[in-house]
């Protein structure tokens, strides 16, 4: 009998998590969130996982302006169709009386879509202002 109840006991916890979505979902959204205070490198890889090799170029447009990213249509480099600059500022800062500690240096960030057909991404630049230590 004390087996039975253990397995009850699992059971329940099982769904529990998943009537909160964790489980059921198996989507992580801590990623969700566009991390400003992180490398060139980092931010690489997390757009990566936003936006796939050959994904369609409004839907990549879409996914940076749901994350806050404002983008607008550039004049594409030779033998691109189309390239797009995407800009996240620093969101305002808080005025110096009102702060508990020092502030984190403002991050301006850059992400370059370009299309070589027009409508699938085929390369993704990212950039930041000011420059990564060292880089």
């Amino acid at each position: 009998m004390p087996q039975l109840s253990r397995f009850h006991a699992l059971l329940l916890l099982l769904l529990l998590l998943l009537a909160q979505g964790g489980v059921a979902t198996g989507a992580d959204t801590s990623d969700d969130t566009f991390h400003t205070q992180q490398s060139a490198r980092e931010a690489r890889q997390q757009l990566a996982g936003w936006i796939p090799a050959a994904m369609g170029l409004e839907a990549a447009i879409k996914t940076l302006q749901s994350r806050g990213f404002t983008c607008r249509a550039m004049q594409p480099a030779t033998g691109l169709r189309s390239s797009t600059l995407c800009t996240l500022e620093p969101v305002a800062e808080v005025p110096p009386a009102q702060r508990f500690a020092t502030s984190v240096t403002p991050i301006h960030w850059f992400v370059t879509l370009d299309s070589m057909d027009g409508t699938t991404i085929s390369n993704v630049l990212v950039g930041r202002s000011p420059k990564d230590i060292g880089g």
